[in-house]
């Protein structure tokens, strides 16, 4: 497939949503439409990125414009992760010989981990 370039016309294809199927690409615009493509719902970097837009879905609204996110999972699939409320995010730990938490550090964001530097450093 021939990458997208900024002028470029959209391709039409039909897809699917968690809650809506057999839509066509070029049929939905309205306003400023954006197609966030991801892999599936399991992916923990993409399901954090569907819990972000969820949240702050209303911003994109407020500036006329509305989300599709397209990803390989089936509907049911997606649903039933989204009626989750916990998002699992990174942690790691350090521990002591003896059993006990020298470290601890529980991610509050996707990206938000030590490099492999800055844990080298903490030993």
């Amino acid at each position: 497939m021939t990458k997208l370039n900024k002028g470029d016309a959209f391709p039409s294809f039909s897809f699917n949503t968690a809650y809506q199927n057999d839509l066509n690409s070029i049929n939905i615009l309205k306003g400023k439409t954006v197609f966030w493509v991801l892999r599936y719902i399991g992916c923990t970097v993409c399901r954090y990125d569907v819990k972000l837009i969820a949240e702050r879905y209303q911003e994109f609204i407020d500036k006329n414009a509305q989300v599709y996110v397209l990803m390989q999972s089936d509907a049911q699939h997606v649903q039933n992760d989204l009626a989750k409320t916990d998002t699992q995010l990174p942690a790691w730990f350090i521990v002591n010989e003896d059993g006990t938490a020298a470290y601890a550090h529980y991610a509050r964001n996707i990206m938000d981990m030590p490099s492999l530097d800055e844990v080298l450093e903490m030993l």
